[in-house]
């Protein structure tokens, strides 16, 4: 897991998978879905007030070049209020940005990235 976004949408489900469709996003059914990671879910529900009560749906997701995503949906009352979307890749920043002309809002979007190395020449 390379890079994580969490959005407060609030949107009906079939918008919701319209959206992720505009984005460049399709539902993998050939994909096993793998389920959010613990510490994700754990430092989530501390966040965010009411979505333990929520129900969650896990969906592997891919986009146009075959680049794998997971995507939890925290739905209720068939409205779509939260999505957490992971990549195993560096791909996450340009779906973001086409999720907030859906007029998605990000709450926060985490990046892995490697330090880069310094060398001293003498």
């Amino acid at each position: 897991m390379k890079s994580v976004a969490l959005f407060h949408v609030n949107r009906d489900w079939g918008v919701v998978m319209l959206d992720l469709k505009i984005a460049g996003l399709t539902e993998d059914s050939r994909e096993k879905t793998s389920v959010l990671p613990e510490e994700i879910e754990r430092d989530l529900h501390n966040a965010i007030a009411g979505l333990s009560e929520m129900y969650r749906f896990d969906m592997a997701l891919r986009d146009m070049m075959g680049r794998r995503y997971l995507a939890s949906l925290y739905v209720d009352s068939g409205i779509v209020h939260y999505v957490v979307l992971i990549s195993s890749k560096h791909t996450l920043r340009g779906v973001v940005k086409r999720l907030k002309q859906q007029v998605w809002r990000l709450l926060l979007s985490i990046e892995q990235k490697q330090a880069k190395k310094t060398y001293e020449t003498y």
